[in-house]
């Protein structure tokens, strides 16, 4: 019979104890042998009873019972030992722990391999590590070594269990400790959970049926409201289908609104209501197709599939508004009304632009300016005339249409050579004036229908929508939602607002078209009289108030194309001005011209500062000099002066008049003209000066004068100061028309007024240089005129006075009836000024010794005085020369 397992474990460890003495193994103290058998009869180990069979599910349930055995052969021997435990540091019989310590083995000589937690000597890499294959004799001492590493482990596990015997033990006390606790506490807890279920049963329970019952009648309650609303959201689809039969958008919409709010709130979660959901969202689309396609029918006046009608009809705006506030509103619900709009922009544009096209093909066809071959000609050139209006018509260049398929000719049956149809802007340049006005008026009229259903349908949508902002706003203070309400406001603006901005852009595409066409004939009309010029802008002046009057806002595309229109009709009418009259002044003789009365009109307005009511044809006809019916005079009486005239002045005149008429009808040129008129006036300075002072007219290839004369002077400076007296006037005129802005453009004025001014004043000085090279050449023989002689015994007035007097009055006599007495003083009085001056020094350089030399002076100096005052230039005369004379004694 062998030992007990428990026994073979207590022996091994004994023999394996790495401790010196089987009494510190045990923990007996050292005076054991002086114990009685009563004292070691508790140390008895008992074998463990054997454990009854258990079934797996019992082997799972672990109880306090599973460790009484232990307990019960542990309990007395640990408490003892517990009671008797020796004290700490203390040695034992065979020399205490120190020694121990010292006796176990190191394991410093184990290889490293051994402790490694992948340890297998099964593996083959292991296993060569102790039997190498090289040295199979060595196998039996690697064996050896094998189990003596495995003994020193041993043994230092042993030591180390030993050492730490006194925690296990520890461990133990506190195990106990805490299974007494624990079952106290478990014995408790039973305990309360008893006297729980007592109260629960006895208080609790009964207590619980009232509320119980109250939350079960709250869910029927929900329940039966539920259902209520299941039943209605039901009742609610076939009224949804009734009013889509009847057309009444807003209010399917507004049902169909309020079932999906339930369906998403009140109604989540019911699986039999899951399809009713996609049924609503798919009507809601249809509706949506449905409104879009309605709105756009309604708005545009046709179906769609049938495309636009050939001439739009008038819109009546109240029908408009009727059938058009549903849909608006309903798409306005929708949140999708700004798809719709932009669709219809869209349309607009497009039936602006195939309007357009198609009227100015029919109208250019039934004026006959296209050329039609016949025959089977007939059909290419058709085809070639409707390719290119729709290429004139989309903006492509007349130039790049041309030279598509305009240059060569084309062969048909028959080898017949057909030359093409003309294209279409081709035709539309080539168009008299009254055939492209007629032209414009058959487009123009389809077109302004097309815009007037346009605005018509803004004014539509804005009533729908302010219709739907009063009711946001009623509902708000009703109580309703005010977010919602904010946003739907919102939305509504924004949607009016795109409702303006298609207005606007369907009336910038009419403004484009409309400038498109003009820009073809700007060549043309820039060659217009300004009458047939106006007639043209005017026509095109109220298009663009008719549609801003449609539209509300201004559009600029044809006011630009206007305004680069009217500058360059005034460039050709300044270039063309200018060209003649720079011909005519070139061959001006400077002789007067009979005035024809038409001049006197123009000046008097002037001077009134109003522009001259004169009719173009009649001032053409002043320009061309053919006024030969009409009344004439000698002068133009300017501001109380008489002036005389030259052709080349009077047709400055006429062309000053022409100017401020384009000014006073187009006054979009104004600024232009404030500088043009400047520039033309600069002009007749400029080449009046190289005729006249610097002798151009008297080239063979010019005028072919063949002096410049006083006469001719005269009569430069009489243009030069009737336009002088005039320039104040003009440039009231201008100013009455120049932006407050652009008024620094009339500094242009004033500078042509200091140049006309100093033309003025050089033709003065020239008057001025003639007598005076006259008078010098008269005083050379004066010293021997006035030197003693036998055969004047009494003195007398030297004939070089009488020949600088005669000098004198012969000017006067030629420019008196020439010059005004304004400039006739001015003259004069330069020409006295400058004579009292070199007669003075004439005679200050004489030898005034002789008596009768004294007396020849002061009587030369009385008889120039006295002539000269007959002329009543001036009230004192040779003030120096006088001055002189008194000075000089007479006699001895």
């Amino acid at each position: 019979m062998g030992l007990p397992e428990p026994a073979r474990g207590y022996l091994t460890g004994v023999a394996n104890n790495p401790r010196s003495g089987w009494l510190e193994y045990f923990g007996l103290p050292e005076d054991i042998d002086e114990w009685t058998i009563e004292d070691l009869r508790g140390l008895v180990v008992t074998p463990a009873p054997a454990f009854p069979a258990e079934s797996p599910e019992t082997k799972l349930q672990v109880t306090l019972a599973d460790f009484r055995g232990y307990l019960e052969s542990v309990g007395n021997p640990y408490r003892y030992l517990t009671a008797n435990r020796p004290v700490a540091g203390g040695c034992n019989g065979d020399g205490g722990t120190s020694s121990s310590t010292q006796d176990t083995p190191s394991l410093a000589g184990v290889p490293e391999i051994c402790f490694r937690n992948d340890f297998d000597l099964a593996q083959p890499d292991t296993f060569a590590f102790f039997s190498p294959p090289e040295q199979p004799h060595a196998t039996m001492v690697m064996l050896e070594r094998l189990t003596q590493w495995l003994d020193q482990v041993e043994l230092t596990l042993l030591n180390e269990v030993s050492t730490r015997s006194d925690g296990f033990f520890e461990a133990l006390e506190s195990y106990d400790h805490l299974s007494q606790q624990v079952a106290l506490g478990r014995s408790q807890i039973e305990a309360l959970r008893l006297r729980i279920r007592a109260l629960e049963v006895n208080l609790v329970e009964k207590s619980l049926s009232l509320p119980r019952l109250v939350r079960q009648r709250a869910n029927t309650a929900a329940l039966h409201a539920k259902l209520r609303l299941v039943h209605a959201v039901w009742r609610t689809q076939p009224t949804i289908q009734q009013l889509l039969a009847a057309g009444d958008f807003p209010g399917a919409l507004e049902l169909i609104t309020s079932s999906q709010q339930l369906l998403d709130t009140e109604l989540r979660g019911v699986t039999a209501l899951s399809h009713l959901g996609r049924g609503l969202a798919e009507t809601k689309a249809l509706i949506q197709d449905m409104m879009n396609k309605d709105l756009l029918q309604v708005a545009l006046g046709y179906e769609l599939e049938h495309g636009a009608p050939l001439m739009p009809v008038e819109a009546l705006a109240s029908e408009l508004d009727l059938r058009l506030s549903p849909l608006a509103l309903g798409l306005l619900r929708l949140r999708v009304l700004h798809d719709a709009l932009r669709a219809l922009q869209d349309q607009l544009k497009k039936d602006v632009r195939a309007l357009i096209k198609r009227r100015l093909q029919e109208l250019l066809e039934a004026h006959g300016e296209a050329s039609r071959p016949t025959d089977a000609a007939a059909a290419a050139a058709a085809t070639a005339a409707t390719a290119s209006a729709a290429a004139a018509a989309d903006g492509v260049p007349a130039s790049d249409a041309a030279a598509a398929d305009g240059s060569e000719p084309k062969v048909v049956d028959g080898g017949e050579t057909v030359k093409p149809a003309k294209k279409i802007m081709d035709q539309l340049r080539e168009l008299s004036l009254d055939g492209f006005e007629a032209v414009m008026a058959g487009v123009v009229a389809p077109l302004m229908v097309l815009l007037r259903r346009a605005a018509a349908i803004h004014t539509a949508l804005k009533k729908a929508l302010a219709a739907s902002l009063a009711t946001s706003v009623t509902s708000q203070a009703d109580g309703g939602v005010e977010e919602e309400e904010d946003a739907a406001g919102a939305y509504a603006k924004q949607v009016e607002q795109q409702s303006a901005e298609t207005l606007q852009a369907v009336c910038e595409l009419a403004h484009e078209r409309y400038a498109r066409l003009l820009k073809v004939r700007k060549e043309v009309h820039t060659k217009l009289p300004l009458t047939l010029f106006v007639r043209v802008n005017r026509v095109a002046v109220e298009f663009i108030r008719d549609v801003q009057h449609l539209c509300g806002q201004p559009c600029h595309a044809l006011g630009t194309e206007l305004q680069q229109h009217a500058n360059a009709f005034l460039d050709a009418t300044h270039a063309e001005a200018a060209r003649k009259l720079e011909a005519i002044v070139e061959v001006e003789q400077w002789k007067q011209v009979d005035i024809p009365s038409d001049y006197q009109d123009i000046v008097g307005s002037l001077v009134r500062k109003q522009v001259p009511k004169i009719q173009e044809a009649e001032l053409l006809k002043l320009r061309e000099n053919d006024a030969a019916d009409k009344a004439t005079a000698k002068e133009l009486i300017v501001d109380g002066s008489a002036y005389k005239a030259v052709s080349s002045g009077l047709l400055l005149l006429s062309m000053v008049t022409h100017y401020l008429q384009c000014l006073a009808n187009l006054q979009t040129v104004s600024t232009h003209v404030a500088q043009k008129l400047p520039a033309l006036l600069k002009l007749f300075h400029t080449k009046a000066y190289q005729q006249v002072l610097m002798a151009g007219a008297m080239r063979p290839d010019s005028a072919g004068l063949k002096s410049i004369s006083a006469k001719h002077l005269a009569l430069s400076s009489q243009s030069l100061g009737m336009f002088l007296t005039l320039m104040p006037h003009i440039k009231a005129v201008l100013a009455a028309y120049v932006p407050e802005a652009q008024r620094s453009l009339l500094k242009e004025m004033d500078s042509a007024t200091a140049d006309y001014e100093e033309h003025q004043q050089q033709l003065f000085s020239k008057f001025v240089s003639i007598l005076e090279e006259r008078r010098r050449e008269h005083v050379k023989k004066l010293a021997e005129a006035l030197a003693p002689s036998e055969d004047r015994r009494r003195p007398e007035t030297s004939a070089c006075i009488k020949a600088v007097v005669d000098d004198i009055v012969k000017m006067h006599k030629t420019l008196q009836p020439l010059l005004t007495r304004h400039q006739l003083h001015a003259v004069f009085t330069q020409v006295l000024a400058s004579f009292d001056a070199g007669l003075l020094a004439s005679y200050q350089g004489l030898d005034c010794g002789p008596v009768f030399t004294r007396q020849c002076i002061v009587q030369d100096v009385h008889f120039v005085r006295t002539e000269v005052d007959k002329l009543h230039l001036v009230p004192n005369v040779f003030p120096e020369l006088v001055k002189f004379a008194q000075a000089l004694t007479l006699h001895q």
